[in-house]
């Protein structure tokens, strides 16, 4: 019995067909409570600008390392985009093309040592926690466990020289790099074990496919460097600071590459509240498959490099020569782990997902010698099944830590409840209104499907931007706050949106009619914004108590705004000129101005009972941070006409 047909077919299928259910299980349960933040909606966003207004970019989302990612991940949703418009759309179609990453990692391995050894590294890739929670995101990386599974598929049969179409395979691997590099920038690292293996397996690679694809990925650098030369500037500054790190070695990616075999720690670090509250026991249980699954890549990788050593090209039936198997799963494991064990920046696990899925073959090729003989194999089997019952279990708790806390990290918010969000946002959104809160500036764009002008302004008691159209104001707040932090002026739009944990999410609408001032003002500046009206509430008299509102609108948007930060102040001076109140108020960047935006500001002083009346008031703009005053214009009685940087109420005393 040869080693191929060790297992009958139905068997084999109907062990797949378990493995493929219980993978895609784990990565559709609990769809909602999948976390929705600024990485996950960027990509949707991006796609959803290049539908409504033809936004063709160049470069995709910044890093926290390096320079920005390439564009291609925001380009690979505009399909199912356009067909649903919902951030749910782009999850469905990287939850289905992730878990086809599950058949691709074991077809590939079958190639490589045979089906019983590729069931049992399918089965570890399947129930991976770390592997199923990146295969439930939209971020730039979130096709890594699809891509690399997709090129190693491809790449194998070509190189150990099990294929009749080494051409069509050979163009598909690297039109899957090409894609996959231009979709998330650390991708471009996966060029190096396929460099390293094309040369070493020169004589078997149909170069006119390499040609090929390595021209479409020229193409694609092009247009991305195009992109990173129009932000040179960033771009430089950004690639400085990488180099200027000091490197050191560490054993992080060696960990995170057996992390994604065994599962190790994710107990530690995921679903640690989750109601079953059984977190400690879960984190001991994970050291017993990292302990079984760190052996057996280790003998893997012994048994590998025997294999090498001996130039071992004795094959069973069915199954490329050892020394061929080993090269290619070594170079694959291996090298991504070296490039990342001498860095200046943190690595993370996902990083690793380029050594998917050698580090899987490499332990089913450790426990392979004990699949031929019924008793150890179901040893292997056992040890399978309770790694998968760990891991499985630990990304099921991280979901329901996720959806019994979900406004643990607002405004970031699982998947279920931004969707909630979303309704409330298409319902009060029109054309032209813009999105005010504490949120990221892609975010209210997603969830309403629509490119949507969105700032950061928190303060909406203290200060706010209401353009020609309206404005909607989101406020969150924690269960056990007083009161929600209502802007001055609007109504609420329906009621507020509360939380499983208590987390209560409020949005109100105001349009510029909203917020006509009691008194009219004409005071344009030298910096664009005019006051045009303003509101007192209480007297301007000694030992009062007065609440003052400020309207200006904006005339003008100059290209240096983007360093302005004038906020508002008020003087009260009495009889002999001394001022008795000097007060100021919350600023809205320069930055976030827009040409014909109403801004409101609001602060509440109290006048020292012992000053001498008459009072006057004198309200201005001043930018704390270069020591500069808005300079305005305006008229004395006598119609003269008067600069500087005070605007004298009438009438307020």
């Amino acid at each position: 019995m040869t080693y191929r047909d060790a297992l009958s077919p139905t068997l084999r299928r109907a062990m797949l067909a378990a493995i493929l259910a219980v993978g895609a299980w784990l990565r559709f349960q609990h769809l909602g409570a999948i976390e929705y933040n600024v990485d996950q909606a960027y990509p949707v966003w991006q796609a959803i600008r290049t539908l409504r207004e033809g936004a063709l970019p160049l470069v995709g989302q910044g890093t926290s390392v390096l320079f920005a990612n390439p564009p291609l991940t925001g380009y690979l949703y505009i399909p199912v985009i356009a067909l649903f418009r919902a951030p749910i759309a782009a999850y469905v179609f990287t939850l289905i093309l992730n878990t086809f990453a599950i058949w691709l990692a074991y077809r590939a391995l079958e190639r490589l040592l045979g089906p019983r050894a590729a069931l049992v590294g399918a089965a570890l890739f399947a129930v991976n926690p770390w592997i199923v929670e990146d295969s439930r995101r939209t971020w730039v990386q979130a096709l890594a466990p699809f891509f690399v599974c997709l090129i190693f598929w491809a790449l194998a049969p070509v190189l150990t020289q099990q294929t009749r179409r080494p051409f069509r395979l050979t163009l598909i691997a690297l039109l899957a790099f090409a894609i996959f590099a231009h979709s998330y920038l650390l991708a471009y690292a996966l060029g190096a074990p396929i460099a390293v293996l094309l040369l070493i397996f020169r004589r078997r690679i149909p170069w006119r496919a390499v040609m090929l694809g390595g021209t479409v990925f020229a193409l694609l650098v092009a247009l991305y460097a195009v992109g990173l030369a129009r932000q040179w500037d960033d771009t430089q500054r950004r690639a400085e600071d990488f180099a200027g790190g000091g490197a050191s070695l560490s054993a992080e990616a060696l960990d995170h590459a057996l992390r994604l075999v065994s599962g190790w720690n994710y107990a530690a670090v995921r679903g640690q509240d989750a109601p079953a509250g059984d977190a400690g026991l879960r984190d001991g249980l994970d050291d017993i498959p990292f302990v079984l699954w760190t052996a057996a890549v280790i003998a893997g990788a012994v048994m590998a490099i025997r294999a090498l050593v001996r130039r071992d090209a004795t094959a069973p039936p069915g199954l490329p020569a050892p020394q061929d198997a080993a090269l290619l799963l070594l170079v694959w494991f291996a090298l991504p782990v070296l490039m990342m064990s001498n860095v200046s920046q943190r690595v993370h696990p996902f990083y690793l997902l380029l050594t998917v899925p050698a580090g899987h073959g490499l332990a089913a090729w450790g426990v392979r010698p004990l699949l031929n003989r019924r008793g150890p194999a179901l040893l292997v089997a056992a040890a399978v099944i309770g790694t998968g019952a760990i891991g499985g279990l630990n990304a099921v708790r991280f979901a329901q830590d996720s959806a019994a806390h979900p406004g643990e990290d607002v405004p970031t918010l699982p998947l279920a409840e931004a969707s909630h969000l979303g309704n409330r946002l298409r319902d009060a959104w029109e054309p032209g209104i813009a999105v005010y809160g504490d949120v990221d500036p892609w975010t209210p764009g997603t969830l309403i499907g629509e490119p949507v002008r969105v700032e950061r302004i928190v303060q909406h008691d203290r200060a706010m931007l209401i353009p020609p159209a309206g404005g909607l104001y989101l406020g969150f707040r924690a269960d056990g706050d007083m009161l929600p932090v209502e802007p001055l002026v609007g109504e609420r739009t329906g009621d507020p949106l509360v939380l499983r944990d208590g987390v209560q999410i409020d949005l109100w609408r105001a349009t510029p009619e909203d917020a006509t001032p009691d008194h009219a003002a004409d005071a344009p500046s030298d910096i664009g914004a005019r006051l045009v009206g303003w509101s007192l509430d209480g007297d301007l008299a000694p030992g009062a108590h007065v609440t003052l509102t400020l309207a200006w609108r904006i005339d003008s948007v100059e290209p240096d705004r983007g360093v302005w930060a004038f906020g508002p102040y008020a003087h009260v001076s009495d009889a002999n000129s001394a001022q008795v109140v000097n007060t100021g108020g919350a600023v809205i960047p320069g930055v976030m101005w827009k040409l014909d935006d109403l801004m409101l500001h609001r602060f509440s002083f109290d006048i020292p009972a012992d000053a001498q009346g008459p009072l006057v008031l004198d309200v201005g703009l001043y930018d704390s941070v270069r020591g500069v005053n808005a300079i305005f214009e305006t008229r004395g009685p006598d119609g003269s006409v008067r600069y500087g940087a005070d605007v004298r109420l009438e009438g307020s005393n």
